[in-house]
């Protein structure tokens, strides 16, 4: 799935006012960053559609592979249940359920105590004590600058999604976190003579030390994020993607930054930790 993709049907919902049918009929595999995205797609369709889309918990449909694809896919992962018809209510039902990979949410601040009681419930273990202040200032990231101040549309004040999904076989934990507001590069002013782009931009902001505000004392962001990659001799990576950048990061390796094709709206961060 790409990018192209979600913003379509984005756009048929919100600008040419339709109802969408997803066909995933020939869909074998869809990875942990895709299905967080269309699951945030997806619930921003259902519940901030225009009013002239009289039924908004239908207007998103699909189209499934044979069942046991269907299954691996979507069943077993938790995430049909999550971009199953539906609203606030279906949404408000899956927060009780904790037996979810899948969770959302619109105030960070408050609701991450409750994260690190669902990590617990998904059988994967307690939360990487490497990982916990990694998150938290992700979520505080979030509340602080991701969205827009003046923003009016109440289920996107803050909005988080997450996801968690744990490889048994190889005994690693992904987790990712995603906000759909202004992106990264929004909040990086370049100095003289720097490219003007977003993977510049990236760059800047993933620096120890760099801070948004400029203010003294400030600026340790960055490396509370990477610092559960930085902990162990192993091949823990971190992925950041917003705007029209991407940001790997495996330890004892140089960052590798590239341009995406098409603007990432919002911003993702993907941890992908052993568990050894």
């Amino acid at each position: 799935m790409s990018m192209a993709f979600f913003q379509n049907i984005e756009k048929q919902v919100f600008i040419n006012e339709r109802y969408v049918e997803l066909d995933f009929s020939q869909t074998v595999h869809i990875t942990a960053a895709a299905a967080l995205y269309l699951v945030s797609v997806v619930t921003k369709c259902q519940n901030c559609a225009p009013k002239n889309i009289m039924y908004p918990h239908i207007v998103v449909s699909y189209k499934f592979p044979p069942d046991d694809i269907k299954w691996r896919l979507f069943d077993s992962t938790g995430i049909l249940e999550i971009i199953k018809p539906g609203g606030k209510k279906k949404l408000d039902q899956v927060w009780e359920d904790l037996s979810n990979p899948f969770q959302t949410g619109n105030d960070p601040a408050k609701q991450f105590p409750r994260m690190l009681d669902w990590y617990r419930s998904l059988d994967i273990g307690p939360v990487p004590q490497k990982l916990h202040s990694a998150v938290q200032e992700g979520y505080l990231n979030i509340k602080q600058h991701a969205y827009d101040k003046h923003m009016t549309v109440d289920f996107l004040k803050y909005r988080w999604w997450l996801y968690a999904v744990h490889d048994s076989t190889l005994n690693r934990v992904a987790f990712l976190l995603l906000d759909r507001g202004l992106g990264i590069p929004r909040h990086v002013n370049l100095p003289e003579g720097a490219k003007s782009n977003d993977v510049g931009r990236i760059a800047i902001a993933m620096q120890k030390g760099w801070s948004s505000t400029g203010e003294p004392g400030r600026g340790r962001g960055t490396e509370n994020i990477r610092k559960p990659i930085n902990l162990k001799d192993n091949d823990d990576r971190l992925m950041v993607m917003s705007g029209m950048g991407k940001y790997n990061y495996i330890k004892g390796s140089d960052p590798r930054l590239e341009p995406l094709p098409v603007n990432f709206q919002g911003t993702l961060i993907e941890w992908s930790l052993s568990l050894d």
